[in-house]
């Protein structure tokens, strides 16, 4: 991708992932996209563990961090499905059309976690969807966002401090105004 970035910047990409979940699966991938240690297709057949480095849902181009998750026409429809539920309260539509703001996440000032939680939800979706060998569908990373909803209250909860309350509920409020039948 080719971004020169200073330390501060490169920093604040890092936090993202831990500022937008708790869950620490979907940190470690975050990380792993960050640090190019994603196995691909690409990496399997250089490995000699596959027989194509071709992209698993196109099976056109060769299948990298950046073609998987952004890049593959598969993929970019997937995304605008994906975004356009959640129009017009968060702008979704914007963001995931910026493979900056996918790969690195988004840097919006208004719903920032829960946005950047959003597109780290459906990259690890795409990414367990390849894995799988399965087709991509709205509904499975639909059921992932209501799994991390539930989990996040659940543990609100649980918790029970001022603080923890209040973060679950600055983060999922829009979703629960504009989308409740989404995530309960």
């Amino acid at each position: 991708m080719g971004t020169n970035f200073e330390r501060e910047e490169w920093r604040q990409v890092y936090e993202t992932a831990f500022n937008c979940t708790i869950e620490t699966k979907l940190r470690s991938f975050q990380y792993q996209v960050l640090n190019r240690s994603l196995v691909t297709n690409k990496h399997l057949y250089q490995w000699n563990m596959s027989i194509s480095e071709r992209c698993s849902f196109c099976n056109q181009d060769v299948e990298t961090i950046e073609h998987l998750l952004f890049q593959c026409e598969k993929v970019k429809q997937f995304w605008k499905e994906y975004s356009d539920i959640f129009h017009p309260h968060l702008d979704l539509n914007v963001i995931v059309a910026n493979q900056k703001s996918v790969i690195l996440g988004a840097t919006c000032t208004q719903n920032r976690n829960l946005v950047n939680h959003l597109i780290l939800l459906c990259k690890k979706y795409v990414y367990n969807t390849r894995c799988k060998n399965t087709q991509l569908s709205v509904e499975g990373v639909l059921a992932m966002v209501k799994n991390c909803y539930s989990i996040e209250y659940q543990i609100a909860c649980q918790k029970s401090t001022v603080q923890m309350w209040n973060r679950f509920n600055n983060k999922w409020q829009t979703l629960i105004n504009d989308h409740k039948e989404l995530i309960i």
